[in-house]
């Protein structure tokens, strides 16, 4: 995670969990390594945080 702000409004105090959705900027890295493809990625920059959908309830 490259994104100070967001960063900091999570330590702040920021509600962030299990479901939440962000919309972000994603850089991947691929490499090989001993022979075997290797996937990085990075989140640079989120744009939106959005909070997980709740189902309807019955």
């Amino acid at each position: 995670m490259d994104d100070e702000v967001f960063l900091s409004k999570v330590n702040g105090g920021e509600r962030f969990g299990k479901g939440d959705v962000l919309v972000v900027d994603l850089r991947q890295i691929q490499s090989i390594e001993a022979g075997a493809l290797k996937n990085e990625y990075r989140i640079i920059k989120v744009h939106e945080h959005r909070a997980p959908l709740q189902q309807a309830l019955l």
